[in-house]
Formats: structure tokens, C-alpha cells, sequence
């Protein structure tokens, strides 16, 4: 099962770099992919490690690790607020939809 999990895992974590770069949300930049910003990001909120931690670990610049840290934080955050307005508007239209539904009825009832 673990298998089957770490695959859908890494399904998800493709998926999501790919649509973060190609909604331009978080750029390659000359030293880290989206991938490594992204997994670094992952990494520091899923374990509650600090900075300096990872700066030791991947031998990058404490600026280079929060500026990615930030970059990926920004885009999710954007990402949330994009995903809210999109759902808000799918309840309005399901609930449009319901209604025109419960009205027929009720006209052919």
C-alpha cells in the first residue's frame, strides 16, 4: 500500500509543479526549478525545519532558499483565493441549477 501511495504522491507533486509553472506561478530560476523550490517548500512546512537547516542540507544561500520558500507560499496562497472565487461560483450555478430543476418540476407537478 505504501507503494501505491508514494505513487499517487508523486503524481500529485508533478501535477502541481506543472501547473505551477505553466500558470507562471513559480519560475525556474538560474539556481532551483520549480521542483526544488517546491520540495523545499514541502519539506520546511511538513517537518517544521528552519531555514539555516535546509541552507546546510542543500548548500544554498539562506537567501536563495527563503526567496524560493516565499515564491511557492505566494503562488498557493494566489492559487487558494483563484480556487475560493471558482468554487463560490460553482455553488451560485448548482444552486441556479437546483432551483430550475425544483421549478419545472413543480410547473409539470
Amino acid at each position: 500500500m505504501a507503494d501505491g501511495t508514494t505513487t499517487r504522491a508523486a503524481g500529485v507533486f508533478e501535477e502541481l509543479t506543472t501547473w505551477l509553472r505553466s500558470n507562471a506561478l513559480v519560475k525556474d530560476g538560474r539556481k532551483t526549478s520549480v521542483e526544488e523550490k517546491l520540495l523545499t517548500f514541502l519539506y520546511i512546512c511538513g517537518h517544521g525545519v528552519v531555514l539555516r537547516l535546509v541552507v546546510e542540507r542543500c548548500g544554498r544561500s539562506i537567501s536563495t532558499i527563503s526567496d524560493g520558500f516565499h515564491e511557492v507560499l505566494d503562488a498557493l496562497t494566489m492559487a487558494q483565493e483563484y480556487l475560493k472565487k471558482i468554487n463560490k461560483s460553482a455553488r451560485r450555478r448548482e444552486r441556479r441549477t437546483s432551483a430550475n430543476k425544483r421549478k419545472k418540476r413543480e410547473e409539470e407537478g
